[in-house]
């Protein structure tokens, strides 16, 4: 009886961390979300380029 209930309690553990690992991803996925930006980057002399502008837009990339 005791070899059963071992292996419940197995499955329960296991069982509950495959949840909690859905539930964290499920987090991650919605921060993730990309944005559309519209950017205005400016030419330096040295021939880097810098961002000088970035707003957020709407609609296909």
């Amino acid at each position: 009886m005791k070899h059963i209930y071992s292996i419940a309690n197995g499955v329960a553990l296991g069982s509950a961390g495959i949840i909690m690992m859905g539930v964290l991803s499920g987090c991650e996925s919605s921060e993730q979300q990309q944005q559309n930006k519209f950017l205005v980057i400016e030419q330096q002399a040295n021939g880097k380029y810098i961002v000088v502008e970035e707003m957020p837009t709407e609609g296909p990339s």
